[in-house]
């Protein structure tokens, strides 16, 4: 499946229990802003940035439209260039304080400065922030969902699911939402759950890129070539942009899971091994599809490369010049169910002391999914 979808949540301007929070001034930018975001596109999200900026400029003293501005820049933060990206970094942080500075108790700013921080060694500081936002503000929807995605990076998916239902109980989730807790059913081992939520997110976004990778993925690490290619059939559903070349190696490597021949498996690894160093996304697809071919060793050196840059520096992305980023990095893909092979090789606790999480788990006394739930 695709890397993380930003959390970004929805419809939180028609809860009437909290519009008298908004200044009246600012209510119809705060809408439009949150509608940009939940596009989940680049373009999208500058307008939003665009449009939470003049929310301060018109309400300074507002807490709530700096902390909007800047979880909006952490959230970004992630998935932009190393030079932006610190930048945008630098200013989600400046929001968030200023937010604190005009209410000590702003969820969002506290949400802010958690959305800012780098995925890779901040994770007791980001459940600090998270734990002091759900404080102020338990029900507000932007922090459950944030806290669940923050959840599955440490591989505590299980606890996630509840906050992401909280959300659904009284709202549609919107496509990123959806996907994200679609990623925390599979990780915890929901599958019933699983299959139900693939099937209505299915229906409500059938051509939302997010949405058609994860129902592609699903079956592909299944091995279900028949189900594969019902998706692949339906063309109609198909998000815009996918090249024909790449549902080919979706075939290819259902087929060698599914039938276990050698000649099958190792021309399909090779195939993935061609691209696993092109950006880090392209990292992160070809680590689960390598172990789910089982060829550890190969999926072992690709991590030590997507974490490290130890014997190739895999770029943040595959235009010419992108930086390397290690701290931007996931870390997710190593509790999901297509990886479990990894977690029971001598290799990975190793992997997550360098890492830093099996610190966090042993200082926070909160231990990740697949050492106390039994088959994950």
């Amino acid at each position: 499946m695709t890397a993380v979808a930003a959390a970004g949540g929805g419809y939180w301007l028609y809860d009437r229990g909290r519009r008298s929070d908004v200044p009246k001034e600012v209510e119809p930018l705060m809408l439009q802003a949150k509608q940009l975001m939940n596009q989940n596109t680049r373009d999208g999200q500058y307008m939003a940035l665009g449009l939470y900026q003049r929310v301060v400029q018109i309400a300074p003293d507002w807490a709530d439209g700096w902390g909007w501005l800047g979880y909006t820049y952490g959230v970004i933060s992630h998935f932009r260039e190393r030079t932006e990206s610190v930048s945008l970094r630098a200013r989600a942080e400046a929001a968030g304080h200023r937010a604190l500075q005009i209410d000590p108790k702003s969820a969002f700013g506290e949400l802010a400065l958690a959305a800012a921080l780098p995925f890779i060694g901040f994770y007791a500081e980001r459940d600090r922030r998270l734990t002091r936002a759900l404080s102020f503000r338990p029900n507000e929807e932007e922090i459950l969902i944030l806290t669940g995605v923050s959840l599955q990076m440490v591989g505590r998916s299980s606890e996630g699911i509840p906050l992401y239902e909280a959300v659904r109980r009284e709202r549609p989730f919107t496509a990123g939402e959806y996907y994200n807790y679609i990623v925390a059913l599979w990780n915890a081992g929901r599958l019933a759950e699983l299959d139900e939520a693939i099937n209505d997110a299915a229906s409500l976004y059938p051509n939302q890129g997010n949405i058609w990778y994860a129902r592609i993925g699903l079956a592909m690490y299944a091995g279900q070539l028949d189900a594969l290619n019902a998706i692949l059939a339906d063309k109609r559903s198909w998000p815009t942009g996918v090249p024909e070349e790449q549902t080919k190696s979706f075939v290819n490597v259902t087929r060698a899971i599914h039938s276990r021949n050698p000649a099958l498996v190792r021309a399909a690894t090779e195939e993935q091994l061609k691209f696993g160093r092109l950006s880090a996304q392209q990292a992160e697809l070809v680590i689960r599809t390598v172990t789910a071919l089982g060829s550890l060793d190969d999926a072992f050196a690709l991590i030590d490369d997507y974490y490290f840059g130890r014997r190739t520096v895999i770029p943040d992305s595959p235009v010419q010049g992108s930086g390397f980023s290690p701290e931007q990095r996931q870390t997710r893909i190593l509790f999901q169910p297509v990886t479990k092979p990894l977690r029971t090789d001598r290799r990975f606790e190793p992997l997550v002391r360098e890492l830093g999480l099996d610190q966090y788990w042993r200082e926070s006394g909160k231990p990740p999914d697949y050492r106390h739930i039994a088959g994950l």
